[in-house]
């Protein structure tokens, strides 16, 4: 069972960080939708929907109630087995010769016959074998939880993608409407200044070609946004039509501390990819203890009752019923596994040792996989600060080169490329505020606790 972690959009985006509020506003693709379409959702709401409707998790859940059965099964082979067997039967009468066959006589044996037999076994020790093969059970069953727990939390990974990419975008379409409004007051004004004179119809032009530029942007995120809302709610087990419109997120809902290192200890802890391997290990190493047990004679306690009629060791056969009974202890031993054993048991051995080089390497795994998600984190901390300024400058220029050209003072050029360098500049932050959450998002996704 294989999720994608995230969607190629996700991996187009870099990750950013800041504890501001990321709010959604309502955009034109929204406003065309029919209200009963939309639903307004937080990311925790669309987790729950998730935990419950999600049809991988819910496979693994079905998987959970088959490996109980299991285990069940085996802890009922320490039950006694019970059989019993009854019969009835026409006898036919016997011959009796000498030994080289002369002298031959018929003997009448009575023709009813009648057998009932009640077996009962129990084993008492069979090598541990039966208790190592419960344990395995019950370690497997650990895995499958532990898988459970690992595909949901990826399930809220994927989601939380999802999720913050449709913030991205309707930050950004946002933006391009912003900017498409101001590209036609600048067309307004050249318009006002080709009457008098001072601007070219070339110029309109270029604004023109500007303002197109933006709006086929902003269609393909609108079409990219349909893409993603049907992968939330394909994964999140909606309505493939609903639309999902996003709230309000604070990135101090995943709050994170400075310290690495005790990312790195909760990770040994907790880090779904270490539990398994560990419990992989455990589970090797009860089946080397299970073949060992098949060396070992098993033995078992055994109580039988007989009622058979007529008794036929007799001549002349007795036409009565014979009762008997007998309790005891039995031993087996299967000669053969001193020498077919071998192979398994060095199977179960490498299988062991290969356990244990998983679980050091999933250590290691996840160990650089903190630092690779803690790095990244205090990188883009870094970066959002640059981006503040470079958006509080981009605006400055812009109004800047905006006064300049209404007194004639700029080119069309200047103003077309102040344009684009602030609308770069916006478009850059809203992403880094959002990219800051999912940054702590996928260092908790690291660490096990998402």
């Amino acid at each position: 069972m294989k999720l994608k972690l995230m969607s190629l959009t996700l991996f187009s985006c870099v990750i950013m960080p800041t504890t501001c509020v990321l709010a959604q506003a309502d955009t034109s693709f929204l406003a065309v939708q029919s209200a009963h379409n939309i639903r307004k959702l937080s990311l925790q709401e669309i987790f729950s929907l998730a935990d419950k409707n999600n049809k991988d998790l819910k496979i693994l859940s079905v998987q959970a109630e088959s490996i109980d059965e299991g285990i069940m099964s085996l802890k009922q082979t320490f039950l006694p087995e019970i059989s019993a067997n009854a019969s009835l039967s026409y006898l036919g009468n016997g011959r009796i010769w000498d030994r080289d066959f002369a002298n031959g006589f018929t003997a009448e044996i009575p023709h009813f016959g009648n057998n009932f037999s009640l077996q009962v076994n129990q084993i008492i020790f069979a090598g541990g074998s039966i208790m190592s093969a419960i344990r395995q059970a019950e370690f497997g069953k650990q895995i499958n939880e532990t898988l459970q727990q690992q595909l949901r939390s990826t399930v809220h990974f994927l989601l939380a993608g999802y999720y913050l990419d449709i913030v991205k975008i309707d930050n950004s379409t946002k933006i391009y409407e912003q900017n498409i409004a101001l590209t036609e007051d600048l067309i307004k004004q050249t318009q006002i200044r080709m009457e008098q004179g001072d601007a070219l119809a070339n110029d309109i032009l270029r604004y023109e070609l500007q303002k197109e530029n933006f709006v086929l942007a902003k269609q393909r995120l609108e079409s990219n946004r349909k893409i993603i809302n049907a992968k939330l709610n394909k994964t999140a087990g909606l309505d493939i039509n609903t639309i999902i419109q996003t709230l309000e997120i604070s990135s101090d809902d995943f709050s994170l501390s400075n310290d690495i290192l005790q990312y790195e200890h909760n990770a040994f802890e907790y880090s779904y990819e270490v539990l398994i391997s560990e419990l992989t290990a455990k589970q090797a190493k009860e089946e080397i203890k299970q073949v060992q047990g098949a060396y070992l004679p098993k033995v078992f306690f055994t109580a039988q009752e007989h009622l058979d009629g007529p008794i036929t060791i007799e001549v002349p056969a007795i036409n009565k019923n014979f009762n008997y009974w007998f309790v005891g202890l039995g031993i087996s031993y299967d000669i053969s596994q001193i020498y077919k054993n071998k192979s398994t048991k060095q199977r179960a051995k490498n299988k062991f040792y290969q356990s244990l080089i998983n679980k050091d390497i999933a250590k290691e795994n996840t160990s650089v996989a903190i630092k690779e998600d803690y790095i990244n984190y205090q990188q883009y901390l870094n970066e959002v600060s640059v981006l503040e300024k470079s958006v509080e400058l981009s605006k400055k220029n812009y109004n800047m080169v905006y006064a300049r050209y209404n007194n004639g003072l700029s080119l069309v050029t200047d103003m077309s490329d102040a344009t684009n360098q602030r609308l770069s500049a916006e478009l850059d932050l809203a992403n880094a505020l959002v990219n800051v959450l999912f940054a702590k998002i996928k260092l908790k996704y690291t660490l096990g606790e998402l």
